[in-house]
């Protein structure tokens, strides 16, 4: 079922249970998998994953932004967009739900609330997870996001977030300008 089918019909999110968010998990887990199988492929060639653009409809995946770190962004784009390339600097508009990874309950949701989140791509406003997926996704893009706990709150506890939770996020990038 697609992202806008939910939200019309108030589901408000495909990560609402612990079901669905086990299977976006779990896809996004292949999807990784298959991503370090292909870098390692591609590493022959002197390309790196996030040097290559990943096929339409594949997982992207981004390092962590520290050195020797190994958190990756899981990004698996469920509708292509028609829109450009987001780009740092640019004032992002964004819907999402956001649910924990570990039993797909929803923390917080830009639908509930009847307004998209808006933030500038490299002020670091948001979790870094963010930060690296939008400049990787399409105005229109709609997608399921993997975020580690070292790209999300780490160690911080925030309100129905556990410290050192690996967060899902359904998006929808609205816009950005």
């Amino acid at each position: 079922m697609k992202f806008s089918a939910l939200a019309t019909i108030g589901a408000l999110a495909l990560l609402a249970n612990s079901a669905d968010a086990l299977t976006i998990k779990n896809k996004l887990k292949a999807k990784e998998e298959d991503a370090a199988d292909e870098t390692l492929t591609q590493a022959d060639d002197q390309t790196t994953m996030t040097e290559a653009a990943a096929p339409e409809g594949e997982a992207a995946v981004a390092t962590g932004a520290e050195e020797g770190t190994s958190s990756k962004v899981g990004i698996d784009v469920l509708e292509k967009g028609q829109g450009d390339t987001c780009q740092t600097g640019q004032t992002a508009t964004v819907h999402y739900t956001g649910a924990l990874a570990s039993n797909g309950n929803v923390f917080d949701s830009s639908l509930e609330k009847g307004k998209p989140i808006k933030f500038q791509i490299g002020d670091m406003n948001v979790i870094q997870c963010w930060e690296q997926a939008i400049v990787q996704l399409h105005v229109g893009d709609k997608a399921d996001l993997g975020c580690p706990a070292s790209l999300s709150y780490g160690a911080t506890e925030k309100p129905g977030i556990p410290a050192n939770s690996e967060l899902y996020f359904n998006v929808e990038v609205v816009n950005c300008e």
